[in-house]
């Protein structure tokens, strides 16, 4: 009889219904500036104005922390943020995060760049901060991402050397490496004539900045389908997340229903990683003499930027 009552018993338990908790997705930390601070954050732009973080996370459940009204809480990027300034900050944040935290994005040093600094100091800096976060993270969950280039040339020696010396950082440590020229060929795929884009049936021009059918928006920043490709070409395998689609990003525009899209371009280059052997943060800068905290490409090849004239204007002087 009791042999009947444990088998009855065992057959109940195979019936009734399993809960499985969920599973939070790994954490990831951004140390950047005013491209991955989130522009709800900033604020910048309109309401349907968005950055990477902010798209991978409406869009791929990709795990930033609890948000502080618009504010992610390990997104430590901060407009005008600098590796001479900032870096060392944003690190001591993100070793402080959760252990939940185990990836971490680093974007940085255009404003440096752009303020005149020394690559090879900034090297420096950067590796000495770089060995610091390898202390808590393994090599292969760090992404360092290139600095930008205008017009997606090799227009500024600085930004071309340091890139460089990025990449070269990157195999020595074993770390993930994004190279620029991922954005540039997957932005390319668009092209539908002399400085314009085709994006999922939207018209996009190169060099106006608009709000809805340009690559930057009127301050000057990458705007929603800037963002949106870089996220796919520069972040999204590090993040083990599926591209997003042109639909979803138009739709997060106001712009048609994500319901009727499949994903049509997908970038074909991938990270680089070399194997190697082996609490809430109030997003406020440590330090205000930073280079001028706004991010501006606007000028073509064979020019550069001469003067910031204000948040929306640059005058471009041959080089």
């Amino acid at each position: 009889m009791k042999k009947k009552i444990t088998i009855a018993v065992l057959i109940l338990a195979l019936l009734l219904p399993v809960h499985v908790a969920a599973q939070t997705p790994v954490g990831v930390a951004v140390i950047g500036d005013s491209i991955s601070h989130e522009y709800r954050c900033a604020p910048r732009g309109n309401s349907t104005t968005f950055n990477w973080v902010e798209i991978a996370e409406r869009l791929r459940g990709v795990n930033f922390g609890f948000k502080t009204g618009n504010c992610y809480e390990y997104d430590h990027a901060w407009s005008g943020n600098t590796i001479t300034y900032n870096m060392a900050s944003m690190v001591g944040y993100t070793l402080a995060d959760p252990s939940e935290v185990e990836k971490v994005v680093i974007w940085l040093g255009y404003n440096d760049i752009a303020g005149g600094a020394s690559v090879s100091s900034l090297i420096a800096t950067y590796t000495a901060q770089l060995d610091r976060l390898l202390t808590r993270f393994e090599p292969q969950n760090i992404l360092l991402v290139a600095v930008p280039q205008a017009d997606c040339g090799d227009n500024n020696a600085s930004i071309t050397n340091f890139n460089s010396q990025l990449q070269a950082l990157a195999t020595s440590k074993g770390t993930a490496f994004a190279p620029y020229s991922n954005y540039c060929n997957l932005l390319n795929s668009y092209a539908s004539g002399q400085n314009a884009y085709n994006y999922g049936g939207q018209n996009v021009n190169r060099w106006s900045w608009c709000y809805v059918s340009c690559i930057r928006i009127p301050d000057g920043h990458p705007g929603n389908i800037a963002q949106a490709i870089f996220l796919n070409s520069l972040l999204a395998s590090f993040l083990e997340m599926e591209p997003v689609t042109e639909a979803e990003v138009l739709a997060m525009m106001g712009i048609g229903s994500a319901a009727t899209n499949t994903p049509s371009k997908t970038p074909t280059a991938t990270l680089t990683r070399t194997p190697r052997a082996t609490a809430t943060i109030t997003h406020t800068p440590t330090i205000t003499s930073t280079p001028s905290p706004i991010f501006v490409m606007p000028c073509p090849n064979g020019y550069h930027i001469g003067e910031v004239v204000s948040s929306t204007t640059v005058r471009c002087d041959p080089d």
